[in-house]
């Protein structure tokens, strides 16, 4: 049904493209006094066809991977071009008009394409509010004096409405010394309360992609994911040793495991290395093992069993939305 789906979509959007590429044929050849005999989306059969008051057919075809405008010409020997009517011929056009029904098509592609992009800009986008759901004791955010319910509203200056722009401005900071300043207060007011974290040559020698929020020892705008399973990959380590999605892990490899990240750290750090997991599962606790599988280059090995969290719904008061006006857009 998804392939369907996808399909059907593809050929709405081509059938769109193609629409208004041949309309700007259409339209620059009306005006430059050009007879349009027929303007087609799709080839072959017609499915529906109408004609205009200038003598226009308007058709829908029946093989949808294209379109095309047929204007009045001479060299079509299959037309009826007299004295009378060879100033509305294309070829009869001076060069400049030529040029510009040929240019037209995919200049009013262009244009689609820039009122597409103006409006998503407009829009914005959607994103959840940076606000401080955990400090970890001990991290460089604990020990600046962050705290649980604050909200991130600049980082060093910049403004942050969501989680995104928090990760974004801090990775400009990647490999830096110095300090990272977070304002914290409410987006609703003016408000605020800057800390002063310090860095050094900071996450400058990690060998993966970071996580800048977490480097920091935080994590915003949704709570710490708890270590329930939400879904299994086919096939994986996780399902092959018999964990069930619902299962809530609470202690792997002698640890006690409270949230999603403790689970998630341990079993990346081991690759090919068999671990006793205790489950809690209709109440009861079992005991299952599983081998997380090696992935990654043979310098940097991380483990993965195939399994993804329980997401927990997300406040609608923590949903923000950043628009732009016309300007900015």
């Amino acid at each position: 049904m998804q392939v369907l789906f996808s399909i059907v979509m593809a050929l709405v959007t081509l059938g769109i493209l193609v629409t208004i590429h041949e309309y700007g044929h259409y339209w620059v050849a009306r005006r430059c006094g050009v007879r349009v005999l027929r303007f087609a989306v799709g080839f072959g059969r017609p499915l529906a066809m109408r004609v205009d008051r200038h003598g226009t057919e308007f058709a829908l075809c029946a093989i949808p991977l294209g379109g095309y405008v047929k204007m009045l010409d001479e060299r079509d020997e299959g037309q009826n071009v007299t004295a009378q009517n060879r100033h509305e011929s294309f070829n009869a056009q001076p060069v400049r008009n030529k040029l510009a029904i040929v240019s037209a098509g995919p200049a009013a592609n262009f244009l689609l394409a820039i009122l597409v992009l103006f409006g998503l800009f407009l829009r914005g986008e959607t994103g959840i509010a940076p606000v401080i759901e955990v400090v970890e004791p001990g991290s460089v955010a604990h020990d600046a004096g962050l705290m649980q319910g604050q909200e991130v509203v600049a980082v060093d200056g910049t403004s942050t409405q969501t989680v995104s722009n928090v990760r974004f401005a801090l990775l400009k900071r990647l490999g830096d010394t110095g300090t990272i300043d977070i304002s914290v207060g409410s987006a609703l007011s003016d408000l605020q309360q800057t800390y002063a974290l310090p860095i050094d040559r900071w996450l400058g020698g990690a060998e993966e992609a970071p996580d800048p929020i977490r480097a920091l020892g935080l994590t915003l705008g949704i709570p710490s994911l708890q270590p329930s399973i939400g879904s299994l990959v086919e096939g994986g380590p996780a399902m092959r040793a018999a964990f069930e999605v619902g299962d809530t892990i609470i202690e792997a490899d002698g640890q006690a495991i409270s949230t999603w990240s403790q689970w998630v750290d341990l079993v990346r750090a081991s690759p090919g290395r068999s671990l006793v997991v205790l489950v809690e599962r209709d109440g009861q606790t079992t005991e299952l093992t599983v081998v997380p599988r090696s992935t990654g280059t043979s310098d940097a090995e991380i483990g993965s069993v195939g399994m993804g969290v329980v997401i927990p719904d997300i406040r609608e008061d923590r949903i923000r939305r950043q628009g732009r006006n016309p300007v900015e857009a």
